[in-house]
């Protein structure tokens, strides 16, 4: 297993609106393809109108509890996602340039 297959297989590949994963509202989902080699690296899903629209309006409800908790937290948070973005920046790496 390469790395990028590795990181895509502990990975989710639907939506992640609201909170949670879901497939595609149509059921749709499209292979994500190496130009280099051709070979299939993910089938993800493919988000609709109607998945792009529940994703805005769940950003937006989420919007106001996220300004309201004090600046450190949300600090902390993104530092966080740093610390992981960091950690595994290797295999994205591969991943965005495949």
């Amino acid at each position: 297993m390469t790395p990028v297959t590795e990181l895509i297989s502990v990975r989710h590949t639907d939506l992640y609106i609201d909170g949670g994963w879901r497939p595609a509202s149509d059921g749709q989902r499209i292979d994500v393809t190496d130009p280099a080699t051709a070979e299939v690296i993910a089938t993800v899903a493919s988000a609709s109108v109607p998945d792009a629209l529940k994703a805005v309006e769940a950003a937006d409800r989420a919007f106001r509890p996220w300004a309201a908790r004090p600046p450190r937290e949300r600090a902390e948070m993104l530092r966080k996602t740093f610390e992981l973005m960091m950690r595994d920046q290797d295999k994205l790496a591969e991943l965005m340039v495949r």
